[in-house]
């Protein structure tokens, strides 16, 4: 094995037809290659898997004399190429991840370059001098032209180029992000540089296939891409020039939108739907006036539903919509995003309205020695997340949501301790009302009166002493 740990990444379809000859050059390199095919399957997770099982889903392709087995690893993960990439890095023990393409190749000298890189930058994000083959239109020597100029210029290579990273920094930027339609490096390059992260060249020339410019005719081809990179390019060129929040603290407020989704779904089986929508409203209205009297803060709606992005209910904030998947995947989408722009970023949901400003500073208080704080909530789950640094997807993943065990399954997921927060009461039942009203000392008179209606109705007495109610 090579001084330095690198391993080599390459997401791979099953009808690929080009992977040899990549393999030809880098099998006998002195680095562990792990190469990830992409299947549809429901789950999120890779999985290694053997050589013999491989040869089956690539076809028996017979790339058997090329490579010594035990350095090479076989995955199985879910297609996509983001999803491929993230699947073997999360296998991987390695420093340092090199990603290439299946369709390219590299020069005889890239390894002793990566080498040198890695010793004396390993800080910096680096990439190769991109070529093309001989397996298209002749014109393709001028994207490549203009790909180098613009990595060159704008600092913005492409993953064709073969992104190389350290294994922390990757995790820092949360890996590659599954959410976005296309130009999965292309996004991760834009959040490294909102992290602060130097991008270089390694010297290194990497050579890949043109055949889909051939295919699908090279001016359409030239024009689609060249859209498709300023279309994503120029929001994070825009904000990096005008925003004046990096080191400022984003909050974001995890909400259902009434009417459109199903919400307090406990607490309206006892009290009914339109009681349960009714005390959702005020709590919201209750965290609003407390985040409103914020300072140095960005305050952003996270939004379930994209339908309700520009409802009335959310037009006091910033907006930002949850994605797909389950909670775990919205968290990291949104704590992911926010972190590349923000100095630091705290979640909380709408269940807890009795929040208050001094929990907020208090919160605040802890980032500057600590990189993580959390809030437990008295049901097991956390009613605050704070943090500086970024996590990776599989942090949110492994945590088992609706759970007795999701506060210290969390805690156990983080890369450091956390400091911790009071515990507060997560309202999902009637009996929460009651404890909620004693923890919210600033509470409002109008949702206390409601809250106080609530429990009487339910046969709650001497709720104005129990819950210290103001009449």
């Amino acid at each position: 094995m090579s001084p330095i740990d690198i391993e080599i990444i390459i997401p791979v379809l099953p009808a690929e037809d080009k992977l040899r000859g990549l393999l030809d050059i880098i099998s006998s390199w002195p680095v562990r290659i792990s190469l990830s095919i992409g299947q549809p399957s429901p789950h999120q997770q890779g999985m290694a898997i053997s050589h013999d099982d491989a040869k089956k889903i690539l076809n028996n392709t017979p790339f058997d004399p090329l490579w010594d087995h035990n350095k090479l690893q076989w995955i199985s993960a879910p297609q996509g190429r983001a999803r491929q990439l993230n699947s073997a890095s999360q296998l991987s023990q390695a420093k340092f991840f090199w990603f290439l393409h299946a369709d390219s190749y590299l020069d005889d000298d890239a390894l002793r370059k990566v080498l040198t890189f890695a010793e004396q930058a390993p800080d910096s994000i680096g990439y190769g001098r991109l070529f093309f083959d001989r397996d298209g239109p002749l014109l393709c020597h001028l994207n490549a032209i203009g790909a180098n100029f613009r990595s060159s210029v704008f600092k913005m290579p492409f993953e064709d180029q073969g992104l190389f990273i350290s294994k922390e920094n990757f995790r820092k930027l949360g890996g590659f992000s599954t959410s976005v339609p296309y130009g999965e490096g292309h996004d991760l390059i834009w959040r490294a540089k909102a992290y602060g992260l130097s991008l270089r060249p390694i010297g290194y020339k990497i050579t890949t296939s043109s055949r889909r410019y051939r295919h699908q005719g090279w001016l359409a081809t030239t024009t689609r891409f060249f859209y498709l990179t300023w279309k994503q390019a120029l929001p994070y060129m825009i904000q990096s020039i005008f925003s004046k929040t990096k080191k400022t603290t984003a909050v974001a407020v995890f909400v259902k939108t009434p009417g459109l989704s199903h919400m307090k779904t406990r607490l309206s089986r006892s009290i009914g739907l339109k009681e349960a929508e009714n005390f959702q409203r005020q709590a919201l209205s209750e965290i609003s006036k407390t985040l409103g009297g914020l300072k140095n803060v960005t305050i952003y709606w996270a939004i379930s539903e994209a339908d309700a992005y520009y409802f009335k209910e959310w037009r006091s904030f910033s907006r930002i919509i949850q994605s797909d998947g389950d909670l775990g995947d919205k968290i990291h989408h949104v704590y992911s995003k926010l972190i590349t722009q923000f100095g630091r970023v705290i979640l909380i949901g709408s269940d807890a309205p009795q929040i208050s400003k001094a929990h907020f500073e208090k919160a605040s208080t802890y980032l500057d020695a600590q990189d993580y704080v959390i809030g437990p909530a008295s049901d097991g789950g956390f009613w605050l997340f704070g943090g500086k640094e970024p996590l990776e997807r599989r942090v949110w993943k492994s945590t088992p949501w609706s759970d007795p065990d999701t506060f210290h399954k969390l805690c156990e997921s983080l890369p450091s301790t956390p400091a911790f927060l009071e515990t507060l009461t997560d309202v999902d039942t009637v009996d929460d009302i009651a404890e909620m009203l004693k923890e919210g000392v600033d509470l409002s008179l109008k949702l206390r009166e409601t809250c106080q209606r609530l429990l009487q109705k339910q046969g709650f007495k001497d709720t104005s002493h129990s819950a210290d109610i103001v009449s």
